[in-house]
């Protein structure tokens, strides 16, 4: 679901904590525990605010409490952090379709799906390309409304 930000140091006592907050944020989330999630997020973000799994998961739990424009800025600060964060293409893109903004939405797609193309994401490319692929479809069925 979310990668390591291949920037960060390996294997120091912080990163493994940090580390360990992510994942407990993101079994919070699983679990439908919004609340403590982003309590957990919180925390993250506290200790560094351009966290972009922290970002991410954060505008994850957020969109999937019905409130994406407040994941919207989370997105777009992954993206002006990291342009062309295909995970952040991919959840700005939702955002556009919960405002109609659908040419929009059509075009973060699209520009996901060329960087996945291009090899320029290399995660879990399959999964990540089959999504750009289902929502593009949905969008242009009109499905995604």
């Amino acid at each position: 679901m979310v990668h390591r930000d291949e920037e960060r140091e390996m294997s120091t006592p912080e990163n493994r904590e940090r580390d360990a907050l992510l994942e407990e944020a993101m079994g919070a989330a699983m679990d439908r525990d919004g609340t403590r999630a982003l309590a957990l997020l919180d925390r993250l973000l506290a200790a560094d605010p351009d966290d972009i799994d922290a970002l991410l998961v954060r505008g994850y739990v957020l969109e999937g409490s019905g409130e994406p424009q407040l994941a919207r800025p989370l997105y777009e600060r992954v993206l002006e952090l990291r342009p062309g964060n295909v995970q952040g293409l991919i959840a700005v893109s939702d955002c556009d379709v919960y405002d109609d903004r659908l040419d929009d939405a059509l075009a973060h797609l699209e520009e996901a799906h060329v960087r996945i193309e291009a090899g320029l994401y290399e995660e879990d490319r399959e999964r990540e390309l089959k999504a750009v692929l289902w929502r593009k479809e949905a969008i242009l069925k009109g499905g995604l409304r």
